[in-house]
C-alpha cells in the first residue's frame, strides 16, 4: 500500500480509513477529510444498499458482517468508533490543521452558503479560494447519492470503471479471492 501511496496526492475511502494513522506518520504535512453524514441512520441505510449489491471481504473484516442488513448494530459501532478515534488521533496531535470534518447531506446544519463551504475545504487544502474558483466549481457536492450524478452518461461509465478498478485493488491488497 506505501507503494501505491508514493504515486498518488489523495486517497478516499477504504482501506484509506483503515491506515489513517500511519498515513499521518508517514506523511507528517498531509491532511486528512472526515466525512460524516447529518444522520447516523442514513449512512446505515446508504451502507445497507451499498452491501446489498456490492460483496467485498473487507466488509466482513471491518464491520464482522458482508451485508450491513442484518448487521445494523455492529455496523453502526464501527462508524461510531471510526469517527470517534479519527477526531482523538488529530486532536492529540494538537495543532489541528490537519484535519477537516464535512458532513454530507449536511447543507442544512452547516449552515452555510455554496461559496463558504467551498472556501473552507479550498484553504483547508492550501488552495487558491477566490471568488472566481468558487463560481467555477458552482454548488458544493452535499451529497454523495449514486442519484446526484449518474444521470450523466460518461458518470455511468466511470463509476463502472471505478467500481472495477476498486474491486481488483482491495483483491489484490487483501486477498479476497483466496
Amino acid at each position: 500500500m506505501i507503494s501505491l501511496t508514493q504515486q498518488y496526492d489523495a486517497f478516499e475511502d477504504l482501506p484509506w480509513a483503515l491506515v489513517y494513522q500511519d498515513m499521518a506518520s508517514l506523511y507528517p504535512d498531509a491532511k486528512f477529510i472526515l466525512t460524516l453524514r447529518e444522520n447516523e441512520m442514513d449512512w446505515l441505510e446508504s451502507i445497507k444498499v451499498h452491501t446489498a449489491r456490492r460483496k467485498w471481504i473487507g466488509h466482513s473484516l471491518i464491520y464482522g458482517g458482508m451485508r450491513a442488513k442484518g448487521n445494523e448494530q455492529a455496523y453502526l459501532d464501527v462508524y461510531r468508533e471510526h469517527a470517534s478515534s479519527v477526531r482523538e488521533f488529530f486532536e492529540a496531535e494538537g495543532d489541528g490543521t490537519r484535519l477537516l470534518e464535512i458532513t454530507l447531506d449536511g447543507k442544512k446544519r452547516e449552515n452555510k452558503d455554496e461559496g463558504e463551504t467551498w472556501r473552507i475545504l479550498l484553504k483547508f487544502l492550501d488552495m487558491e479560494a477566490s471568488d472566481e474558483v468558487i463560481k467555477e466549481l458552482g454548488d458544493f457536492p452535499w451529497s454523495n447519492r449514486t442519484a446526484d450524478f449518474m444521470g450523466l452518461e460518461i458518470m455511468k461509465n466511470l463509476a463502472w470503471f471505478w467500481d472495477r478498478f476498486m474491486f481488483y485493488i482491495e483483491e489484490a491488497l487483501l486477498g479476497a479471492g483466496k
